[in-house]
């Protein structure tokens, strides 16, 4: 389960949020080290550390680590954004709402309704996320 979570926590970095620093004394919830970082900028990968705090990446590069509170060593893997599954055929994705085909390949997020498959009551397909949450993002077509 351990690894599970260590391989959603990694998928499901998006780096939008990159250039959020934080004060440098301020602790971190979750730090990931020694992972090839991608950041979906078409740059090569580089080696270095993203820290999370209050769920959202506020430092990616070398800087002191200490002062987290976990720290996951992703040596030997990629740490980049989530995927998005822009053709997925899952109108039933609330039968399987942990999603974990999608969430272990990284995909955290999908589109559904494709080749004309899309729900007759969007709204209503939506809204079921309300009482049926999904562990990824979800979407469709019209």
């Amino acid at each position: 389960m351990r690894k599970l979570i260590a391989s959603l926590l990694v998928s499901i970095l998006l780096f939008t949020s990159l250039l959020a620093q934080t004060d440098a004394d301020s602790p971190y919830d979750l730090v990931i080290v020694n992972g090839r970082i991608i950041d979906g900028t078409g740059n090569p990968w580089f080696r270095g550390a993203v820290a999370i705090k209050n769920g959202r990446i506020v430092r990616v590069g070398w800087f002191d680590t200490s002062k987290a509170k976990q720290v996951i060593d992703a040596n030997g893997k990629i740490v980049a954004p989530g995927f998005i599954d822009v053709h997925a055929h899952t109108e039933n994705i609330y039968d399987q709402p942990l999603a974990e085909n999608f969430i272990r390949m990284g995909v955290t997020t999908l589109v559904t309704g494709n080749c004309g498959g899309s729900t007759g009551n969007v709204s209503e397909f939506l809204d079921r996320i309300k009482t049926k949450p999904l562990a990824i993002n979800i979407s469709t077509l019209i």
